[in-house]
């Protein structure tokens, strides 16, 4: 860069609670060269116990809540909802404005928002588009929104695969959609672990099999279908053990679904916890029979830490990087993906395991990409 100005982040996105795309966001702004960048991560829920939310701010990375800075935003009713709609729209774009970023970087569907807030014509806007185009399609308001945003600004769009790369494409009639891995911090799967340790401290007994699903709680991840997996699997190894993590609305409904099937015993639910790769690590099998994916970092992760995974056929087949994931269709039902659970985890294959291309899974590497794609756009801008 020829000025010594630091570029300005603003990373969009709704809260900071522990899916995939928050993940990301926190990654970002805490790996970014911060002798280049000025980073600002703007969310308009406030989840309070999230730990991203601690360790972005005690990387000295700023965060703004605007529901904090809205009187009613707990209250119910219609009435309510009308008035923080508003407040929330007018709260966003004056932040916009205030901070006035050099780069404005989009995560989940908050195209609409952007577009209310009419950014300064020098901001460049990224896009990272995080789920399955088939959902994106439904929401006909952000995509009417993201065209908008196309036609008026130094725009670039980033899909996560190069299926989601062409689907993009071919939707927003463009030619120059990016594709940047959602990737993983490699380091962290590389420490070695006290497995007994760790489950004991936990309440998890030392000689179980244990099977954990990492995902934010709710239908699409299809967590319900993972509980009757489980409870065939305990029909025919009773030594079985489930652990889920995450957080989200069908929390309380999962919990009363073990407890009406009489699994509590054998189950637990964990939430917002910082050491996802040691829990990944401690245990033995992942499951991940998602309904949708617009990738499935999870799914990654899980390969990371050395599990045998099982996913659905909806997972995108880019996030086999290794020879340790297993796709299945759900129309199979659960009670044969128990059986197949079963046999794998019985014949404990002794082949070598293989893991494919990982430095394009680096998040340091996945950052510097990103890095280099800002200045290209920032000097693009510069030059209009």
């Amino acid at each position: 860069m020829c000025t010594n100005k630091k570029i300005s982040v603003l990373y969009f996105i709704h809260g900071l609670n522990m899916g995939g795309a928050e993940t990301i966001v926190k990654e970002y702004a805490l790996l970014i060269d911060k002798s280049k960048y000025d980073v600002t991560v703007l969310c308009y829920h406030h989840q309070y116990d999230s730990p991203y939310e601690k360790l972005l701010k005690d990387n000295g990375i700023k965060v703004i809540f605007v529901c904090d800075y809205m009187p009613f935003h707990l209250n119910k009713g219609m009435v309510f909802k009308v008035i923080n709609r508003f407040q929330r729209y007018l709260l966003i774009k004056k932040y916009i404005r205030k901070i006035n970023p050099d780069i404005l970087h989009i995560h989940l569907t908050l195209a609409d928002m952007v577009k209310f807030a009419r950014p300064s014509k020098n901001t460049a806007i990224f896009y990272t588009q995080h789920f399955d185009i088939s959902r994106l399609l439904q929401n006909k308001k952000e995509i009417k929104s993201i065209r908008w945003l196309i036609r008026n600004y130094k725009f670039c769009m980033i899909a996560l695969n190069e299926t989601m790369k062409r689907e993009l494409e071919d939707v927003f009639d463009i030619h120059d959609v990016q594709v940047v891995n959602n990737g993983i911090d490699v380091r962290r799967y590389k420490t070695k672990l006290d497995k007994n340790k760790l489950r004991e401290s936990i309440g998890i007994p030392r000689d179980c099999t244990l099977m954990v699903h990492v995902g934010r709680l709710t239908k699409i991840k299809n967590q319900e279908f993972i509980v009757n997996v489980f409870e065939a699997l305990e029909k025919i190894d009773n030594n079985i053990f489930l652990l889920l993590i995450g957080t989200g609305e069908d929390k309380d409904k999962l919990h009363k679904l073990l407890d009406d099937k009489e699994l509590l015993d054998n189950s637990m639910i964990l939430s917002n916890r910082s050491d996802v790769p040691e829990l990944l690590m401690m245990s033995d099998i992942g499951i991940f029979p998602s309904l949708s994916e617009g990738l499935g970092i999870a799914a990654i992760e899980m390969q990371m830490a050395g599990l045998q995974v099982f996913a659905s056929t909806n997972v995108p087949k880019e996030t086999q990087i290794s020879n340790l994931i297993h796709f299945l269709d759900l129309q199979l039902g659960a009670d044969k993906w128990a059986e197949k659970i079963y046999d794998v985890v019985k014949i404990q294959s002794k082949e070598k395991t293989e893991l494919y291309d990982i430095d394009n899974w680096n998040i340091e590497n996945n950052v510097h990409q990103i890095e280099k794609l800002y200045e290209e756009y920032i000097n693009n801008v510069k030059n209009k």
